[in-house]
């Protein structure tokens, strides 16, 4: 437990990439627990819905392609489950 425990508490390093008209989102497969929220401003109050596309696990990482809409703000984050 406590071994488990230590994997969840280190560092988290998501990736980020676009091509074309989508964005690649990836994070370690460690972080299963984990589920992917967005919201369109980061003013309070901000409301965080979680994103509804299925991650992919490719083995390493999760991986999530997002269309890319020109003129609109997405911030994301990973929160616990």
């Amino acid at each position: 437990m406590a071994e488990a425990f230590g994997r969840l508490a280190g560092r988290l390093q998501p990736n980020a990439d676009s091509a074309g008209a989508s964005t690649t989102l990836q994070w370690p497969s460690s972080r299963s627990g984990l589920a992917l929220m967005t919201t369109m401003h980061l003013a309070q109050p901000t409301a965080w819905q979680p994103v509804t596309n299925a991650e992919q696990d490719t083995g390493t990482p999760f991986s999530l392609t997002l269309p890319w809409q020109p003129r609109l703000a997405r911030f994301y984050r990973l929160q616990s489950n």
